[in-house]
Parts: C-alpha cells; sequence; structure tokens
C-alpha cells in the first residue's frame, strides 16, 4: 500500500486544534449533500466507475472523479489540492454546494451497493474525500479492502458489526470526534498512519492483520479492549496531546509495537 509524507508533526498542532475549535464553533452542515443530491449522485457514480476499472478514485473541488492507477492517486493529489486535508477549511467546503469532495455518510454502503458482482472482488480506493456526516459503516460486509486515504471525517466513523475481507486504510486521514469499531471483523491490517484521530475506540474486533497508527497524533487516550490480532500494533512515533483546545501544552511522544508471535 502507498505511504505518503511523513506524519504532522508538532508544527500542525496548533492549526489542528484550531481546527477543532472552529468545528465547534460553527458546526458543518449535516444537509450539504442532501442539498445537492444530482451532484452527489454523478461523484458516487464516478467513483463506482474508477472501482470497476480497478483504479482510485480522486476526488477534488471541482472537477470529476479522476480515475487514476493504483498507488499513483497520493501524488497527485498532493500535486493538484496540496492543502489536502491539512489547510482545508473544513465548515466552509461543508457548506459550499458546489464542493464535489463532499459525500454523505451512508456513501460507503451505496457504493457497496451498486458495485457490479463479481467473482474477482475489487477494492474500494477513494483518495481526498470530505465526509461532513458521521461516515456510517454499520452492518457493512465488504468483499474486498477498503480504503480512504487523505480523507477528511468531520463527524468521524462509526462501525459496529463491520467486516472487510481486506485491508481498512486510513493513513494521512484527519478524523474529528471518534473512529469507533466494535463487534467488526477486519480481515486484513488497519492502516491510520501519519494522520490524527480526536478518539480512538476499538472494542471487541477482531484484525486478522497488523493495526499501524505510526506518527499518527491523539487528541484523546486511545482504548483497544478485546481486540484479537493476528500481526503486530505499531504506534511508533505516535503523539499523544492533552487536549484538541489546548495546543499550548506539549505533546507527548509514544513508541508501542506489539508482535503477536503465532506458533503451529
Amino acid at each position: 500500500m502507498h505511504r505518503g509524507p511523513r506524519g504532522f508533526g508538532n508544527i500542525y498542532a496548533t492549526f489542528i486544534c484550531a481546527s477543532i475549535l472552529i468545528l465547534q464553533l460553527f458546526p458543518v452542515s449535516a444537509q450539504t449533500s442532501a442539498n445537492k443530491p444530482e451532484l452527489t449522485e454523478k461523484v458516487v457514480g464516478q467513483i463506482i466507475g474508477c472501482i470497476g476499472k480497478a483504479k482510485e478514485a480522486v476526488l477534488l473541488p471541482r472537477d470529476d472523479v479522476q480515475c487514476l492507477d493504483y498507488q499513483t492517486g497520493w501524488r497527485f493529489l498532493d500535486e493538484t489540492t496540496p492543502e489536502m486535508p491539512l489547510k482545508v477549511d473544513i465548515a466552509q467546503v461543508c457548506n459550499d454546494p458546489e464542493d464535489r469532495r463532499t459525500l454523505p455518510g451512508d456513501a460507503i454502503k451505496t457504493i457497496a451497493r451498486q458495485q457490479r458482482s463479481t467473482s474477482d472482488p475489487l477494492a474500494i480506493r477513494i483518495l481526498g474525500a470530505i465526509f461532513c456526516d458521521r461516515l456510517d459503516l454499520n452492518g457493512l460486509d465488504l468483499t474486498s479492502s477498503l480504503l480512504i486515504d487523505k480523507s477528511i471525517f468531520a463527524q468521524g466513523i462509526q462501525a459496529r458489526t463491520f467486516r472487510t475481507h481486506g485491508d481498512l486504510s486510513l493513513d494521512k486521514s484527519l478524523v474529528f470526534d471518534e473512529l469507533w469499531l466494535a463487534s467488526s471483523h477486519i480481515g486484513g491490517t488497519i492502516f491510520a498512519s501519519d494522520s490524527l484521530i480526536n478518539k480512538l475506540r476499538l472494542l471487541d474486533a477482531e484484525v486478522q492483520g497488523s493495526l499501524l497508527f505510526r506518527r499518527t497524533m491523539f487528541l484523546e487516550p486511545a482504548i483497544l479492549d478485546t481486540v484479537p490480532l493476528s500481526g503486530e500494533l505499531s504506534m511508533r512515533e505516535c503523539e499523544a496531546h492533552a487536549g484538541p483546545l489546548h495546543p499550548s501544552r506539549r505533546s507527548r511522544r509514544r513508541d508501542v509495537v506489539y508482535r503477536q508471535n503465532r506458533h503451529s
């Protein structure tokens, strides 16, 4: 899986905390996608088209979705929208009916339903998305991997009884509110490196691969409760901040690596 430039670093701490404060003072509109159903349907259709070609779907502010070869979307997004995701005015984007990057909370479920049946399941690979509503993965059963990298989740991610037979990737993304997985099964690895996650809650979630949160910034303590893991838990160079509204407080860097040894 492609990896982009390394972590956020301390220079972004103040900006990130300010973004959270702005979201609290000026909440994003939950009706953005509902107010532009035709545009949303068009964008989702283009994403499905990219997936059908085994391409990455790269979302842009005013242009059509770009279908790019695997592992080329990161560089393209860096060149075309270098502000994504760190320097995006989330409240402004979520209230802009013309911005094509905003997707509704049920977008992945819609994409999964509309994908053509195939004996060779195709991964869902999306870059540059902005979910103004909470991303709803509850009850979803995917036959392959789900990748939503370099994206913004303004209201977090909720996944109860979620299953994927491949990986779940959220690399270099901003996850506000909470990343919550409960009673779920990940058939591969969870990638969430070089990201910011406000709250992480993994409860009774089986992961058949590894948990990789390298160089990720956590604003609140991460909770992993009853998480059977076949691979490793890696939190190298992670940063834990005292609180989202106190950017002046010093962060604490942690290196946590746990490897599960399996013997036959």
